[in-house]
Order: structure tokens, then C-alpha cells, then sequence
């Protein structure tokens, strides 16, 4: 069984891909930063787990709360490469806000720091970082559920 963690994170790239969005097709919705870039469309979204805290321990009712820490990126390649990003990254929002429970899998979203970021190095490449903080629970020496 997959850790909740990598349950989150399934269930938002569902939110992103389950119906189509209307800016990014499913097939440039990635779960790497690194392939969303290297893709051949000029728009890609990246969802990538961050850090965990140490969890909350409630050792009367044997759970953990917990948190972590999610980066969608929006990754575009044109010439206002943040201005092509900015629909994907509203729409993305909407879809991932809509349900702040992920379905039961969470107790929470909380929205975090955008970042914008441009290159215009080799290509012009931006992309527009969102974190998203998800609080969940577990039980107190589970990873799982």
C-alpha cells in the first residue's frame, strides 16, 4: 500500500486531470518537474511532494496529524512565458480548492507562497510555482491511513 502522502498527491493530479482541464491536457500533467519542462507542449503542469514536518501525536486516540507540503508548477514555454502560465495556474487553483478534503483523504488545504519564475537563457521558459500546505491524519505509527 502507498503511503497518504503519495494518496495526496494522486488524488490532486485526479483533480487536475478528471475532466480535462480546459489549458492543460492530461498527457502534460506530470508528477516531476523536470520531464514537465523537457516535454515537447509549451504548457505543463509539475505536482511535487515537499517536506514533511514531524507529525502531532495524540497518543490517548493513537493518531498523528500531519502535513505536507505541495508545489504545483506551472511550466510554460513562450515569449511571456508568465503571462501563457497565469490561466493554468487559476484554473489549477479552482480545481484543487474545490475540495479541501481531497475526497476524505485530507482535513484540510491551506494555500501557500506563488512563486514566479522566468529563464530566458537556451529558451524562454517560466514557470509560476503554487504551494499548497495539506493537513491529514494517520494513525500514530502508520504512514498509511
Amino acid at each position: 500500500m502507498s503511503s497518504k502522502a503519495d494518496q495526496i498527491i494522486q488524488a490532486i493530479r485526479t483533480a487536475l486531470t478528471v475532466p480535462r482541464m480546459s489549458t492543460v491536457q492530461p498527457d502534460g500533467i506530470f508528477l516531476d518537474l523536470v520531464n514537465a519542462i523537457d516535454q515537447g507542449t509549451t504548457l505543463a503542469i509539475a505536482i511535487e511532494e515537499g517536506d514533511e514536518p514531524a507529525p502531532n501525536l495524540d497518543g490517548l486516540i493513537r493518531t498523528a496529524e500531519r502535513r505536507i507540503n505541495i508545489d504545483v508548477h506551472v511550466v510554460t514555454k513562450s515569449s511571456a512565458p508568465l503571462r501563457t502560465a497565469d490561466p493554468a495556474l487559476v484554473e489549477s487553483y479552482n480545481r484543487i480548492m474545490a475540495d479541501r478534503t481531497l475526497g476524505g483523504l485530507a482535513l484540510d488545504i491551506q494555500e501557500g507562497d506563488t512563486q514566479r519564475r522566468r529563464s530566458a537563457a537556451e529558451r524562454p521558459v517560466g514557470a509560476i510555482t503554487k504551494t499548497y500546505t495539506v493537513e491529514f491524519r494517520t494513525a500514530s505509527h502508520s504512514l498509511e491511513s
